[in-house]
Parts: structure tokens; C-alpha cells; sequence
């Protein structure tokens, strides 16, 4: 749900504010923004939304391991891993790995 949330406000930043415009608020994707869109320019103008703003860039391009299991994650991939080494073991092959 958070990482939802960080890309609808990055959407909402790409979309409008860095190109000074504003939502339509009578569009149902937008009604409950109306209270908030002033504090969230503003914030997103700021010297610290953009000093956050670049610092997170920075952290990104060092990034060396990206993400590859999909949406699943871990819970449903270990299963499968433990299925395809239960078949290898059952053939009679021995990984070097397993000791």
C-alpha cells in the first residue's frame, strides 16, 4: 500500500505540479485531493521537498541489486525453489551448494 501511495504522488508531481497546473477536483480521482493539493505544492516547491527530492535520486542510481521476483516476493517463490531442488535431489544430482 505505501509503495502505491509514493507512485500516485509521484504521478500527481510529474502530472501537475511540476508543470504548474492543477487538477480538475471534480473528477472522482481527485475529489478528497482538493484540502490538501495547496500544502502539497508547497511542500513539493520547498527547499526540503526538493533537497528530499534529489537526495533520493542520488540513493537510486547507487542501487546495485534491483528487485526480480515480481509482484509475489519471497513468500511464494521460496516454495517453488524448494519444489525444483527437491526435483533435482530426487533425479540423483547432488548440487555442489548443498552440504
Amino acid at each position: 500500500m505505501a509503495k502505491q501511495f509514493q507512485a500516485w504522488k509521484k504521478k500527481l508531481y510529474k502530472t501537475f505540479v511540476a508543470h504548474d497546473r492543477t487538477p480538475d477536483f471534480t473528477n472522482k480521482a481527485y475529489v478528497k485531493l482538493r484540502s490538501f493539493w495547496d500544502e502539497f505544492v508547497e511542500f513539493k516547491n520547498s527547499k526540503e521537498g526538493h533537497t528530499g527530492m534529489i537526495k533520493n535520486q542520488e540513493n537510486a542510481k547507487q542501487k546495485q541489486y534491483h528487485h526480480h521476483l515480481g509482484s509475489c516476493g519471497y513468500r511464494t517463490t521460496i516454495p517453488k525453489w524448494q519444489k525444483l531442488e527437491q526435483e533435482i535431489l530426487d533425479r540423483g544430482i547432488k548440487p555442489e551448494s548443498l552440504h
